[in-house]
């Protein structure tokens, strides 16, 4: 079973927001895929496009999907919101960003890591750390938790 908590696929080369949109940007290393990490993407995909972004930008993978993980502020100002957007192997996009927390402060830093089964997301704003799970097959939400 591949083991990614914690760490960002060595495929990506950067994840990150880029005039005003999210980007991802694959490396061409044709060990990488045999590495267990995912195969290789032929070209940058556009995640999303906003004109608030509030960086960084985080991935993880489950063996066909990969889950980018951000933080932005509405497109009409206020506080930040942690979004993700499910991506497939082959860099296709797999339906639209979908929010996975919201709250009257700033969320912010989000990071994601894959345990085997499901995405484990968390970020953090001045009320603490928080946690919630996205499944893999469905992006279903689990409930938040605050863990300090």
């Amino acid at each position: 079973m591949m083991n990614t908590i914690a760490k960002t696929p060595p495929l990506v080369r950067w994840a990150r927001w880029l005039a005003s949109a999210v980007l991802l940007a694959f490396v061409s290393v044709g060990s990488v895929q045999a590495q267990g990490f995912g195969p290789l993407l032929p070209e940058d995909v556009l995640i999303s496009t906003t004109s608030s972004p509030l960086g960084p930008v985080r991935v993880a993978f489950d063996g066909s999907r990969y889950l980018v993980v951000w933080a932005q502020a509405p497109e009409g100002g206020g506080a930040s919101d942690v979004y993700g957007r499910f991506v497939d192997a082959a860099g296709v996009l797999a339906g639209e960003p979908f929010q996975i927390f919201t709250s009257p402060f700033d969320d912010l830093q989000p990071a994601v890591a894959f345990n085997g089964s499901d995405y484990l997301v968390v970020w953090r704003n001045p009320v603490g750390i928080f946690t919630r799970i996205v499944g893999t097959h469905d992006g279903a939400l689990s409930s938040i938790l605050l863990v300090a």
